[in-house]
């Protein structure tokens, strides 16, 4: 059945792949109004503009969906950061550049919304942790452990355990700016503020796994 409601918040989109786009845009936006628990199919099919019968053609229900919508934020910001593997420069300079784009992704709004739904909802809805570390923070730590595995090969690194390195590289990323800013705590988040957290994490990083 056609939807005529012309007061819904967005046009519905033409094409299948368009529409999956659209009712995961308004997932995003009821998800982060609402949390877990209060957001409903309902709800999330009334902001993105389509019937319920439409939003059950794509995803079966509400946890298939909250999975949807992290793995294509996942998808979308990842890549960049992973540039920084694929420019075969010194360890230093890919490090650097690999900091710098962590925690500019981890201080966008998207992120630090979901941040914010898996501590309220993990008790209660334990996936939802699960989910969002599939699809991005183990994503990232094995890219990098897969790195310093090949940079130790190499000789420029000497790291006995990859996936423990990188999970200390990427708590260090997050010092200060991260974690103040998911507790919605004042901080500044210039360039220099996150050039300086990256120079810090970097430092202290090769200060243990540098080549002596």
């Amino acid at each position: 059945m056609q939807n005529t409601d012309t007061s819904s918040p967005c046009p519905i989109s033409r094409g299948s792949s368009g529409k999956r786009e659209q009712i995961l845009n308004g997932a995003e936006t009821v998800f982060g109004e609402n949390g877990y628990e209060g957001a409903s199919m309902s709800l999330i099919a009334r902001q993105a503009g389509v019937s319920k019968g439409t939003l059950y053609n794509y995803f079966q229900g509400k946890e298939e969906l909250f999975t949807a919508f992290v793995r294509e934020k996942t998808e979308q910001a990842l890549p960049t950061a992973f540039k920084a593997f694929n420019a075969d420069l010194p360890p230093d300079q890919t490090l650097h550049a690999l900091a710098r784009s962590i925690i500019g992704i981890l201080i966008a709004p998207t992120p630090r919304m979901l941040y914010r739904i898996i501590i309220a909802e993990a008790e209660r809805f334990p996936h939802l942790a699960q989910t969002l570390w599939e699809h991005g923070p183990r994503m990232s730590i094995d890219a990098l452990a897969r790195w310093l595995t090949d940079r130790t090969a190499r000789g420029e690194l000497q790291v006995e355990d990859p996936v423990l390195a990188a999970e200390q590289f990427y708590s260090l990323c997050m010092t200060r700016i991260v974690n103040r800013s998911r507790l919605r705590v004042p901080v500044s988040m210039t360039d220099n503020d996150i050039r300086r957290v990256a120079d810090a994490a970097v430092s202290m990083f090769l200060a243990e796994y540098a080549v002596r």
